[in-house]
């Protein structure tokens, strides 16, 4: 199924084609043409909802016919199996995917994934396509300056800068996190900087990095402060969940001032 859901509108008509619905009574059949009507509203409207960055065909896309299974991998959690599923996941998304590498979160967990490759599994070559990737991008996070998501590739231009300690590896993503840090204080309750769970992954781990590299305890403690904004709003302590993020209204309100 792709990521805006649209996938599986096809698959539904094509099982109330069969002929399992009609074995239904009318009544029963009405409900499900409802159902599926329904569904179809619903996937086109997530799919306005998505950015333009995750419209892209190559962001959670999948084969109208499924592939076989692969028949050279081995479910055995040896260093060389592991490894070997490693590369041949690796390499298909490289080779299908890197010509629309872009800036969004959408990329940025994956290339997070390929700096995470050790060179006993071909490290090496991922971390070399994450370089001709900053470079594409003059090393340069998204266009908004206070949304998670466009922070999200500073993790790996800054795990590439401790690495080659290229400066223009780091100085605009560093740029970024000051600014972001001179915004208004994201406790007012109506308008966190990180009002949805998903940032917690996006933004932390570059102000921790950003801390370790210079070694200045303000990217930490920032860091930490607004870590626990979100999860205060977000975490219910009476069921031990965390929210996927807040309520539309003021998700709204966010929107309008990032």
């Amino acid at each position: 199924m792709g990521k805006n859901g649209t996938a599986m509108a096809p698959r539904r008509l094509a099982w109330f084609r069969s002929g399992v619905a009609c074995k239904c009574s009318p009544l029963s059949r009405h409900f499900c043409l409802v159902c599926i009507a329904a569904f179809l509203l619903a996937a086109s409207a997530l799919h306005a909802q998505l950015t333009p960055a995750e419209q892209q065909t190559w962001v959670g896309d999948a084969p109208s016919t499924p592939l076989p299974l692969a028949a050279d991998l081995s479910g055995k959690l040896t260093r060389h199996d592991v490894s070997r599923a490693m590369r041949k996941v690796a390499d298909w998304q490289l080779n299908r995917a890197e010509s629309g590498f872009n800036q969004d979160w959408t990329f940025a967990t994956l290339y997070a994934g390929y700096m995470a490759v050790p060179d006993a599994a071909g490290g090496k070559k991922y971390r070399e396509a994450m370089v001709r990737m900053g470079k594409k991008f003059d090393w340069q996070p998204g266009p908004h300056l206070a949304h998670a998501d466009d922070q999200a590739i500073g993790q790996t231009y800054l795990d590439l800068y401790r690495r080659l300690h290229d400066p223009a590896m780091i100085a605009p993503i560093r740029q970024r996190m000051e600014a972001v840090m001179q915004l208004p204080d994201g406790s007012d309750k109506e308008r966190p900087l990180w009002w949805w769970c998903d940032a917690l992954f996006m933004a932390p781990p570059v102000l921790a990095k950003l801390s370790t590299i210079t070694g200045d305890r303000k990217y930490l403690d920032f860091m930490d402060r607004q870590w626990w904004i979100t999860s205060g709003l977000l975490y219910d302590r009476n069921v031990y969940l965390t929210a996927v993020r807040l309520q539309v209204e003021q998700i709204q309100l966010v929107a309008n001032i990032a």
